[in-house]
């Protein structure tokens, strides 16, 4: 069998060999080539290109597009979460954006969110939760504008109504409580 392994990890490998929490033997068989990525924020030339492959990775229907003031708020925000952070960024932008294109409004109530989101849930909370939160969230909202209307709401949220009712169910929302 001919296999190659990638792996990746935010820790120093050969600072845990020597302090005794990676095994050595390990870390020669996987140490074959080491990359060392610094952070998204010492690389901003990577932003546009990572923006333009998350809008092709979750846009649902279309062409979405980005405005010129949205991008310029990515690429002086600093990343604190990497490229995951940017990722859910953006898969969160394109749910909260109300046309083809996502405004910096879209990105900063995102941004800020998710910032909330993550600070007040403690350690174990993770990016996923994050993101259901906030889609929870703006479901919550989409629903008070419509006061309730679920068919309004889906497209709106450019859902099917079935898609919708699974969401509302996952989430325990009752549509008629927004009435």
């Amino acid at each position: 069998v001919d296999i190659r392994i990638i792996s990746a990890t935010n820790k120093n490998l050969e600072k845990e060999v020597r302090e005794g929490r990676f095994r050595e033997d390990l870390y020669y068989r996987i140490n074959v080539v080491s990359i060392t990525l610094p952070p998204l924020r010492k690389r901003r030339g990577d932003i546009p290109l990572l923006i333009e492959h998350f809008l092709e990775k979750y846009r649902q229907s279309g062409k979405v597009k980005i405005s010129a003031e949205a991008k310029d708020l990515l690429m002086n925000y600093h990343w604190p979460g990497n490229v995951r952070e940017l990722e859910n960024v953006i898969e969160g932008a394109i749910i909260l954006s109300s046309g083809d294109t996502i405004s910096a409004k879209d990105i900063a109530f995102n941004i800020e969110s998710i910032r909330n989101i993550t600070s007040g849930a403690g350690e174990a909370s993770t990016l996923k939760e994050a993101k259901e939160k906030l889609e929870q969230e703006f479901i919550e909202k989409v629903l008070k504008e419509t006061h309730g209307n679920v068919a309004q709401t889906a497209r709106e949220l450019g859902l099917s109504r079935r898609h919708l009712y699974e969401k509302l169910k996952c989430y325990g929302i009752a549509p008629g409580s927004y009435k």
